[in-house]
């Protein structure tokens, strides 16, 4: 099985093998990794923010509309799960229909059987080990990895989530979450044990996307904590 690299600006195959020996190199490149893994020519500010996703704890996009936010997440989701072993990712949004469509983007690129994400995704009985629940989507890696996109669970305050744990969240549309459950539950999941906390690129990360309204927007107040402890 062989895909396509970008290698000094030419286009090379590669064979699983090979894939292997330049993990590492990946793992420090994320926009190579998703030219090579994934097939995908990343525009150059989507570049910018899987770079800014990749090394960061808390990640917060509040970029407008139609900016690609959704497939971004896509991307850096799908790459920790090939690349880094044990990875638990939480997808989680104010409805379950805005989780699957994060979700539905590694569907599109499993089904697409010339790149190497198909062929990393685990098997049982040869069966891909891929389901679409009603109380979960989730997809699992050879590597012992896996995504898992989940129902908000509003009507309970989000308790329901109480038990998830993940190495990774991303939240989509954030800015509609009732602040309160945002802020002391959904990023609380974030806490799964995680040996390399002291390494940006290794570390538990939350990535959050969203487009938040004006001043009387609550979420306006969390954009505005994030830019204090930025500075």
């Amino acid at each position: 099985m062989a895909s396509i690299i970008i290698k000094d600006r030419h286009i090379q195959t590669l064979n699983f093998r090979e894939l292997a020996a330049m993990a590492e190199d990946l793992m420090f490149d994320p926009v190579l990794a998703a030219q090579v893994i994934l097939g995908l020519k990343i525009p150059p500010h989507q570049a910018i923010r899987i770079m800014l996703m990749w090394v960061t704890h808390y990640f917060q996009d509040d970029s407008g509309f139609s900016m690609g936010k959704t497939t971004t997440a896509a991307i850096v989701m799908a790459l920790r799960s090939i690349l880094f072993e044990d990875r638990k990712s939480l997808i989680v949004s104010p409805t379950f229909r805005q989780s699957q469509l994060v979700f539905s983007n590694l569907d599109r690129w499993y089904k697409n059987k010339n790149n190497f994400f198909h062929h990393c995704i685990d098997t049982r009985n040869n069966i891909p080990r891929i389901s679409h629940a009603q109380t979960a989507w989730e997809m699992h890696f050879k590597g012992g990895s896996s995504v898992r996109a989940l129902p908000p669970n509003f009507s309970e305050d989000s308790t329901g989530l109480r038990s998830e744990r993940g190495h990774d969240g991303y939240f989509d549309e954030w800015a509609k979450f009732e602040i309160s459950a945002y802020t002391k539950t959904l990023l609380g999941r974030i806490s799964a044990v995680n040996e390399h906390q002291d390494c940006p690129i290794r570390q538990n990360h939350i990535a959050a996307f969203s487009t938040p309204g004006y001043e009387s927007d609550p979420a306006y107040q969390v954009v505005e904590d994030v830019k204090r402890q930025m500075n």
